[in-house]
């Protein structure tokens, strides 16, 4: 259990035997903190590997929750279109493609005013540019009378994006 450290040959000398034992030392206490050290190295690995599993868990359930809420959005009897703080459209349900035919060519990424009626682009650029949150307007679409609502997202003092919302109004 000892291992051999190193042969020290007849006639020793007094200063090299004296080296040897304090390298003999030094190699055991290196090998005791390795020891220690890989222990820990470890205990840490299984811990992460506890965390990782957690952090998928939440993740599988977050995903989750983001499909259905995605879901929920697609299936509103509303229509609902998200932009940017840039002004592109990020997201449109299926109640803008089917209750307003005007509004079924607005595509993701580009920008509102390509592809909506030019009030409803000039009504969500003024609530963007002055900041007004949940500011309203009523109008025809398509033979319909209807109601849009504007919200703006923050973070801070900057704009993050917006959402519009539009009812359709007896």
């Amino acid at each position: 259990m000892g291992e051999v450290f190193r042969f020290i040959t007849k006639p020793w000398n007094d200063e090299e035997l004296k080296l040897t034992l304090r390298q003999c030392f030094e190699h055991y206490h290196l090998r005791q903190q390795n020891r220690t050290l890989l222990e820990q190295v470890q205990r840490q690995n299984e811990s992460l590997q506890r965390l990782n599993l957690q952090l998928k868990e939440l993740m599988n359930q977050r995903t989750h929750s983001l499909r259905l809420t995605q879901d929920i959005l697609a299936k509103l009897p509303i229509g609902v279109v998200g932009l940017g703080a840039d002004g592109a459209v990020v997201m449109v349900n299926e109640a803008v493609q089917t209750l307003f035919p005007s509004m079924a060519g607005v595509m993701l990424g580009c920008a509102l005013e390509e592809s909506a009626p030019d009030w409803i682009a000039a009504f969500m650029k003024e609530c963007m540019v002055s900041g007004k949150d949940h500011d309203s307007k009523e109008g025809n679409l398509d033979g319909r009378q209807v109601r849009m609502q504007a919200t703006l997202f923050k973070e801070g003092d900057f704009l993050a994006g917006s959402l519009l919302i539009i009812c359709p109004h007896a």
